[in-house]
């Protein structure tokens, strides 16, 4: 009998935690490659995440934000999210041109400090790119501003942030 109990707790222990880590969901990162090519069969935005290794907030971020699952659900529903390293010299091509991650970042992009998320549209069009450190629920709006279009409605998104809760 004593055998049975102490097997019966290590399993009720032991399946919660294998759960876990069975179903823990996050953001479907992938390169730009992959998002440019499925974005041709299936529209979608783009949210690029510009990091660099040794970036402190950049971490955070990844750790913090991009863990929240309010997050993402949206991210992955409404763009194709890219991780971009903005000082790897790795080529990709961007508009039928060949440059390195750190040439797209820098000079097409225009990123300058770290972290910070571009948006592109449906047809890889430069939306903006949005400087540093973002909390889940500011992160969260400024997501749904992007995909939702409000930015093409000249609401500034310090009104819709403060429209919305």
């Amino acid at each position: 009998m004593k055998k049975i109990s102490i097997f019966l707790v290590a399993i009720l222990t032991i399946l919660p935690i294998s759960h876990n880590f069975s179903t823990k969901k996050g953001i479907n990162w992938m390169t730009f490659e992959q998002a440019t090519k499925l974005s041709e069969s299936k529209p979608k935005k783009m949210l690029i995440d510009v990091y660099t290794d040794w970036c402190g907030w950049c971490k955070r971020m990844d750790k913090t934000t991009y863990e929240d699952a309010s997050v993402i659900d949206y991210v992955n529903k409404n763009f194709y999210a890219v991780k971009l390293n903005a000082e790897s010299a790795k080529t990709i091509t961007f508009n039928s041109k060949s440059m390195t991650e750190q040439a797209l970042s820098g000079q097409v992009f225009g990123v300058s400090g770290y972290p910070a998320t571009v948006y592109l549209d449906e047809k890889s069009t430069v939306i903006g790119a949005v400087p540093g450190y973002w909390d889940a629920s500011d992160f969260y709006k400024l997501n749904r501003y992007i995909a939702e279009n409000i930015y093409q409605k000249k609401i500034s998104f310090d009104e819709y942030k403060a429209s919305v809760k």
